[in-house]
């Protein structure tokens, strides 16, 4: 196999939810098919599912969610359930497989790497796994049988790929992988016409836009607290928070306590992106969360010419701090400051946005990334040929 030939894909995604990973997930396969590869796979989700469905060869959406480690109610069950779902899914690979040659086995969740990793040594297939962030937190939850079950299943994995050179050392000393299976490849983005930056148009009022499921590890509250020192330096900023999810409600009644309520704007899920990153005059990315894998949206906002401000905290080093500004992790005072630096040093921000735009350009380009990663597959199958 050349690295032109196509190739069969075979995904499994427990995607309750959309976010970051499920679009860059959903332009990966995009891309894949557009070259001529075959996609299939098993999928839980329906929003992940319709927004992928055009682009499956055989498709199975999961009624179950596998879950070792959410709470122990869903381990005793996922675990019970195990050797059931293990014959059902595979008999689903198999079928799939005698259609059309399944070549490699892609996963990222946790969950599904235990499942589909299992099928992949009863089939014979290589599988790779995608790991965003690091491993220690998740893996010693409910006495460490995540860890064990990771364990025991990773000596089949052909490669593991990570977005983040800061997931590596965990990769290592956690999840108890060698150096030479881990490949770094970094996330991607779509660069449309549509998200070339264009020439704003002069407003009265300065916009602050926050995009992010709303949930307390995305750390929105400390961007709420930060404005009331902001409006000091800033009085006709305005912020806008894109998205939604269980932490609204409460975030809503903190803009109310703290007098913001003709200050910040909660969208809720938006359709159009674009739209909304046109109205920003800054993104503010406030990630308190330790698992954090890579962070897609201050790589949207620097594509469309929009000055970030970023928690420094992991991935974030690499893809943010060298060009932007990053603030100390959940301080409220540190982030006020460098929102309004940005807008007290309009020349150091245009420059941010140059150097911003040709960053995403180079490095995160989903065009050229999807293909670093394919090559990746094809490297897996080689070696699981040749073995």
């Amino acid at each position: 196999m050349s690295r032109t030939d196509n190739i069969h894909i075979f995904l499994m995604q427990q995607s309750p939810a959309m976010g970051g990973a499920e679009m860059y997930m959903r332009d990966l396969l995009q891309m894949w098919t557009s070259h001529g590869d075959t996609i299939s796979g098993l999928l839980y989700g329906k929003d992940f599912l319709k927004c992928t469905q055009s682009y499956m060869f055989e498709v199975r959406e999961m009624r179950t969610q596998f879950d070792i480690i959410g709470n122990c109610r869903g381990l005793i069950k996922s675990l019970v359930l195990l050797p059931l779902w293990i014959w059902q899914y595979s008999m689903f690979i198999r079928s799939v497989h005698v259609k059309k040659r399944i070549d490699v086995m892609l996963v990222s969740g946790l969950n599904e790497k235990i499942l589909i990793t299992l099928c992949g040594m009863l089939l014979r297939i290589p599988v790779v796994w995608i790991e965003y962030g690091p491993l220690s937190h998740v893996l010693h939850k409910h006495v460490h049988i995540p860890w064990l079950m990771y364990r025991l299943v990773k000596g089949w994995v052909s490669r593991v790929v990570t977005p983040s050179t800061h997931t590596i050392p965990s990769l290592i000393n956690d999840g108890g992988h060698v150096r030479s299976r881990i490949s770094h490849v970094a996330c991607g983005v779509t660069i449309s016409q549509r998200s070339i930056p264009k020439q704003k148009k002069a407003r009265a009022s300065f916009v602050i836009g926050c995009v992010s499921r709303l949930t307390p590890e995305k750390g929105q509250e400390f961007l709420i607290r930060s404005l009331v020192i902001v409006k000091k330096h800033i009085p006709q900023m305005q912020c806008v928070i894109v998205g939604s999810g269980p932490d609204e409600n409460r975030l809503k009644k903190l803009v109310d306590e703290l007098g913001l309520r003709n200050h910040v704007e909660f969208t809720g899920f938006v359709k159009d992106i674009d739209d909304a990153y046109n109205q920003m005059d800054v993104c503010v990315f406030p990630t308190v969360w330790e698992l954090e894998g890579f962070g897609l949206v201050p790589i949207e906002a620097m594509a469309r010419g929009i000055p970030v401000v970023a928690s420094e905290l992991g991935p974030l080093k690499e893809t943010v701090c060298d060009i932007g500004r990053c603030f100390v992790l959940g301080d409220v005072e540190d982030l006020a400051k460098s929102i309004i630096a940005l807008y007290q040093q309009p020349d150091y921000t245009h420059k941010q946005v140059k150097k911003g735009i040709q960053k995403v350009r180079k490095q995160y380009d989903i065009s050229k990334q999807a293909f670093l990663l394919r090559d990746v597959l094809i490297d897996a199958v080689h070696t699981h040929r040749n073995t």
